[in-house]
């Protein structure tokens, strides 16, 4: 028999491979949803073993090295700029070009509007960025000039991306946005954990009363509550590099988000926030899950979406 002029039979095949597929599709996506809980529980379980190598004296005398005993010019203030708002100025970027992005894809919006939308956000901040000096109740008041340069030049240059890349590019880039996601928050999560676990004091937190005599109190960072290992600072902020890393092709970006990470990680040894065992092993744990997220999710070279993809985007992504 026929129907619509389709032969039955070839009905039943087509109908046959459509739920060979599904069924393939979700028994693919289960066993990579158990590999990813399997691989986040075991990096808690090695970086919790890593803090049983803790080492107080040695820790100490790093710190003491790397906490200057007298202000320095222009350094501190470095230092205070990078630990506060390397991740405001990384996270609010890949926010706002991400609504730039979906406000592209409306008919009523070309991408050239949106890139508009960017760039003017951007001179938009400036004022206000300059005026935290004001009413922030900082003493580095000299960090906002250059902070609010900085705002501009990164909307500016994010701006752009949105008419001189193509279509593909713009998508991946999209999809990126929702790897750091994951990313942040899985490490957010094992940080959590592995504090707790641990509950090492912070070196301004008055539990060191032999060695916390010879560290310099510097302004605007004065971390005294809370847990020290890992450094959820160090972690978050190489969790959001990281996916961007493994996503850029450009050898010379990818160095200077790497040297941004570990910059970062310093300073807050340097402003005596983490001891400096703390802040490595929250990059590293930050990083290792960085690339746990970008490895699965990554897009491949061909354009073509892993499967896990559709399980929060849908199938359609994988048309693109």
């Amino acid at each position: 028999m026929e129907e619509s002029g389709i032969p039955l039979s070839y009905r039943d095949t087509v109908l046959s491979d459509t739920v060979t597929a599904q069924y393939s599709w979700r028994r693919d996506t289960i066993v990579k949803g158990i590999h990813v809980l399997l691989a986040f529980a075991m990096l808690n379980i090695v970086f919790y073993d890593f803090s049983f190598f803790i080492n107080d004296r040695l820790d100490w005398q790093i710190l003491l090295f790397l906490n200057p005993d007298s202000p320095i010019p222009l350094i501190d203030d470095f230092m205070v700029l990078v630990t506060d708002f390397s991740m405001p100025i990384f996270g609010a970027a890949l926010l706002f070009w991400e609504t730039a992005y979906l406000l592209s894809k409306h008919p009523s919006i070309t991408k050239r509007g949106a890139e508009t939308f960017l760039k003017i956000l951007g001179i938009i901040l400036f004022p206000p960025v300059c005026t935290l000096s004001f009413w922030g109740g900082y003493v580095h008041r000299f960090i906002f000039f250059p902070l609010a340069i900085l705002v501009v030049i990164t909307f500016w240059s994010l701006g752009n991306t949105l008419s001189r890349c193509d279509e593909k590019t713009l998508h991946h880039f999209s999809l990126l946005f929702w790897i750091i996601i994951l990313s942040a928050l899985s490490t957010q999560l094992s940080v959590e954990i592995i504090k707790d676990m641990v509950a090492r004091p912070r070196p301004l937190s008055g539990f060191y009363p032999g060695y916390d005599h010879g560290l310099r109190i510097i302004a605007d960072e004065v971390v005294r509550s809370g847990y020290s290992y890992p450094s959820s600072h160090s972690a978050m902020f190489f969790a959001i590099l990281t996916p961007v890393i493994f996503f850029v092709s450009n050898k010379r970006i990818r160095l200077s988000l790497f040297s941004w990470g570990l910059l970062h990680a310093l300073s807050r040894v340097y402003l005596a926030a983490h001891f400096p065992y703390g802040s490595l092993m929250g990059a590293a744990l930050g990083f290792f899950t960085g690339t746990l997220m970008a490895r699965i999710f990554k897009p491949a070279e061909n354009g073509k979406l892993p499967r896990a993809w559709s399980t929060i985007l849908g199938d359609s992504s994988e048309s693109h």
